[in-house]
């Protein structure tokens, strides 16, 4: 059985100097994501080493990061990255030759080019896996008013530093006026509110836009002589 730095140096310098088409996946913030890999020469875990790492995107000369190492049939944590620990494991279905990466809790930072590496006496090659976060795992806002002629915007999903916007459709931030509340919902799920207290206009469009980092979601609402707002779906 090779060691494992050495079978991981010997993939890495090939990296750069082989073209592979990337499998692209798409996960929401804050979620669990799965990146597939497959080797049919694998079918006998003991026999293989298993080495997910990650790429800088912007700098060569970055290091990889050692994502998850699985070797003689137990996972290897001494080379671990400090930010994946505790968030990945590997398919139970190794023997089938299927190494499918879960990731947990993803965040902006987890964005980039991962390869998965496999190796045994039979075979050795490494597949790249491009993750990308494009949504948040969240509800769409929902709008109403209440007795004191104000509006309310409210969404539940996985949320950590929720922050709420506030528009009408000639682009006027009407921000400064809202009030925003966060309830722990748990499982990294929260409730998040806010109130515009300032005096809605009937027959006029308002923009809730509840943001997280670079995304958001979005909702726009109408009040009509008094009622309660209709809603026009807004993309994320």
């Amino acid at each position: 059985m090779w060691p494992q730095s050495l079978c991981c140096f010997a993939f890495l310098s090939s990296l750069f100097s082989e073209t592979h088409a990337a499998v692209i996946v798409e996960t929401p913030l804050y979620g669990t994501v799965q990146l597939p890999c497959k080797f049919p020469f694998v079918t006998e875990f003991q026999d293989s080493i298993v080495t997910w790492v990650k790429v800088s995107d912007r700098d060569n000369d970055v290091a990889p990061q050692v994502v998850h190492s699985f070797q003689r049939g137990q996972d290897i944590t001494e080379d671990q990255d400090p930010s994946y620990k505790g968030r990945t494991s590997i398919s139970p279905e190794m023997s089938k030759g299927k190494m499918d990466l879960t990731l947990t809790d993803v965040t902006f930072d987890d964005e980039g080019s991962y390869y998965c590496q496999a190796a045994n006496r039979l075979s050795r090659e490494f597949k790249e896996i491009q993750l990308s976060i494009t949504s948040l795992g969240a509800e769409d806002p929902s709008v109403t008013t209440d007795g004191e002629n104000r509006l309310k915007c409210m969404s539940e999903g996985l949320y950590k530093d929720p922050q709420v916007q506030w528009q009408d459709r000639d682009g006027n931030d009407f921000s400064s006026y809202g009030k925003l509340n966060v309830t722990d919902l748990g499982d990294g799920r929260k409730k998040v509110e806010s109130v515009l207290e300032y005096p809605y206009e009937t027959n006029k469009q308002y923009f809730c836009h509840v943001k997280e980092g670079r995304l958001r979601r979005s909702a726009r609402a109408v009040v009509s002589d008094g009622k309660e707002p209709v809603f026009i779906k807004d993309d994320p």
